[in-house]
């Protein structure tokens, strides 16, 4: 019996067990090496150039490092970094300089990445084309777009941790050159804990116009973001030149300190709900951006209590619970028409009119009557929070307001304007405009009516009506009346002395904008109307050039009817229909009434001033021995007198009674003899 032992039952040869442990132990012993010399390779010169050639071809910028070190304890450390500007920006200054940063590789590969930045300085340039030196490095190529059937890119795991930190950073910002803000002592933190849902990110800085801090956190859960800015005061005065180079010559003044914080809250759904309260004491903003006015107040309040979107994914915005107050301004979102088929963004307003004409020193441009006056306009506005209209048509018909200015006293130019209250609608692109009854015009009732169409922008046609009943008159009242009234032509608004009641009305239709390259007198001339003028009990003392009109037929005047009362004009009654077209108004029945005798005038002034009227003074003549006498000699009436000129010089020329009754009675002696009436006659023209 053989005792052999199987092949297959042989131990294994310890010679090849041995091998396999040799050459672990000779990877090891070069590995080991290589780790322990790795600090020391990357600190070489020739690591650092490598480094930097490829940050200068990858970001097209200029890239250097004053040194750069590796230990396994604290990470990787690079020291001195600095990346330039890209070419077209100064290159006096980088881009980019940081003093130290550290990566943690330990705590980066066990948990996440911990980075830690020392001594950030940051400048960003803009030129004049907008465009910055943070968009130009790498090209500012966009990213390319994903390949044909590539998987979406994927979240980081939930499991990755954050922890990125800055301190003593400084970030300049310059325009052209100019530097416009400065941010210092600026720290900055990222941090999510390992396996956390939730990245908060803190932020705060010193900037010119003081400190200013922001929070953020992000839920990956359920997207939600989460953020507060807070100030405890920012001096509005150290922006002044940033806001003058966004909107040049726009902005003379900006003062005021600025406290408080706003958070806001966006959700996965695209909803955006903010909040918050921001002060500004003693506030100051002027120049063209706000018409010229310098605005001001004792605290100036915002709360943009605003929600943008709506959580089933509609657009809008819900100003329901925001409101600014200025003082002289309240601002109050309020709950849209529950009618309104889409989402409506709509506020009431409350403008203290008198207040706001206070900030306008110089009364450029509002009246300055209108300080104390207290003129107040209330009203509510609504307009479209979705699908906004592309011009200014569409937003003339989508926008819906309504207005009402109320002053109980207003004394301008010498109009003495009491309780006055217009309101205002405007809906579907028409706007409406009326006065209330209790509106007085020196102690006249006054209506006013006006519809202008919105829907064309570009000229905005308009009808007005006015009227106007037993207002006192005036000296002021002269300048207006004469363009129908050409006996007060050349008279001052004092001077003249102008008494009496007046009713006007006045109908007219036009442009409400001149069009583009006309004048002022080709805007006019498009305009038409009609309208009456009635005087009452109406006296003044006509210019030198009309004094003819106090005696118009000389020495008849003393055996008839002088229109004269101590060196004024009366009008017992004085009714004139007139109509107004290219430019011309013209008056065809004028009656004017004194002391019994009724008299007529006709003609026409052009809105430059051109006078072309005709006044019969027959009627003067008429009822007395004397003047039937004259009458029966000229065939029933007397030749028109004329007054022509400018509303600023006006010409009169009266009747020549002498001349006319010559020729008349030269007349009458060749067919009749006349010796009677030729001695009555000689008698009449020789009374003084």
């Amino acid at each position: 019996m053989s005792t052999e032992v199987p092949h297959a039952q042989l131990p294994a040869p310890t010679r090849r067990r041995r091998r396999w442990w040799r050459r672990s132990l000779l990877v090891l012993a070069l590995l080991i090496p290589m780790l322990l010399a790795a600090p020391y390779a990357i600190a070489l010169g020739p690591v650092r150039g490598w480094v930097e050639r490829r940050a200068t071809l990858r970001l097209g910028a200029p890239c250097g490092i004053d040194d750069l070190s590796f230990s396994w304890a604290s990470g990787v450390t690079v020291q001195g970094l600095e990346i330039g500007n890209p070419p077209g920006f100064p290159s006096e200054r980088p881009c980019l300089r940081v003093r130290e940063l550290t990566l943690d590789l330990a705590r980066s590969l066990s948990l996440g990445v911990n980075l830690r930045v020392d001594g950030l300085l940051l400048s960003v340039e803009q030129g004049a084309d907008g465009t910055t030196n943070l968009q130009r490095l790498g090209g500012a190529s966009a990213a390319p777009p994903p390949l044909a059937g590539a998987p979406p890119p994927r979240d980081e795991p939930a499991s990755l941790a954050i922890d990125v930190a800055l301190q003593n950073g400084r970030i300049e910002i310059r325009r052209e050159g100019r530097l416009l803000e400065v941010a210092q002592h600026v720290s900055a933190s990222v941090v999510r804990a390992p396996a956390s849902p939730r990245t908060s990110v803190a932020a705060a800085a010193d900037l010119q116009a003081g400190r200013t801090s922001l929070t953020i956190s992000h839920e990956r859960d359920d997207g939600a973001v989460h953020g507060e800015l807070v100030t405890p005061g920012l001096d509005l005065a150290r922006w002044q030149p940033l806001v003058q180079t966004f909107v040049p010559g726009q902005v003379t003044a900006l003062a005021g300190t600025v406290a408080g914080s706003l958070t806001f809250d966006l959700r996965a759904d695209g909803e955006l709900e903010t909040s918050g309260t921001l002060t500004v004491a003693a506030p100051q903003l002027g120049g063209p951006l706000v018409g010229g006015l310098l605005l001001g107040g004792a605290t100036w309040t915002v709360t943009p209590a605003l929600t943008i979107g709506r959580r089933d994914g509609a657009p809008g915005i819900d100003a329901r619970r925001a409101v600014v107050d200025l003082g002289w301004l309240q601002l109050r979102g309020r709950e849209p028409d529950p009618a309104a088929t889409a989402p409506q963004l709509a506020f009431a307003y409350d403008l203290d009119v008198a207040a706001l004409a206070a900030f306008d020193a110089a009364g450029d441009v509002l009246p300055a009557t209108l300080r104390g006056s207290g003129a107040r306009l209330t009203g509510d506005v609504s307009m479209p929070a979705a699908d906004l209209p592309h011009d200014v048509a569409g937003w003339t018909r989508e926008i819906a307001a309504n207005a009402r200015f109320v002053m109980p006293k207003l004394v301008a130019a010498g109009f003495e304007f009491l309780d006055v209250q217009v309101t205002a609608d405007l809906r579907d692109g028409t706007c409406h405009l009326a006065t209330a009854d209790a509106t007085r015009l020196d102690g006249g009732p006054l209506s006013l009516a006006v519809l202008v169409d919105l829907t064309q922008p570009a000229t905005l046609p308009t009808t007005a009506t006015l009227r106007w009943q037993g207002g006192a008159l005036h000296g002021g009242t002269a300048s207006l009346l004469r363009y129908v009234l050409p006996l007060l032509a050349g008279v001052g608004d004092a001077q003249n002395a102008l008494t009496g009641s007046c009713d006007l009305e006045l109908g007219l239709a036009g442009p409400a904008l001149r069009g583009s390259g006309d004048g002022w007198i080709t805007w006019l001339d498009s305009w038409r109307g009609s309208g009456s003028l009635g005087l009452r009990d109406a006296a003044f003392a006509p210019v030198p050039a009309l004094q003819g009109l106090l005696q118009p037929l000389g020495p008849l005047n003393q055996a008839v009817a002088p229109l004269g009362d101590g060196g004024r004009l009366r009008l017992d009654t004085f009714t004139a229909p007139f109509t107004f077209a290219d430019g011309v108004v013209r008056t065809t029945a004028g009656r004017w009434l004194s002391k019994g005798r009724s008299l007529g005038l006709s003609g026409s002034v052009g809105l430059a001033g051109a006078l072309d009227y005709e006044l019969d003074l027959t009627a003067l003549l008429r009822g007395h021995r004397d003047g039937e006498r004259v009458l029966a000699l000229l065939s029933g009436a007397l030749p028109p007198a004329a007054i022509q000129g400018s509303l600023d010089a006006p010409k009169l020329q009266l009747p020549a009674i002498d001349a006319v009754l010559q020729r008349a009675l030269e007349n009458e002696l060749k067919q009749q003899g006349g010796g009677l009436l030729k001695k009555a006659l000689d008698d009449l023209l020789k009374r003084r």
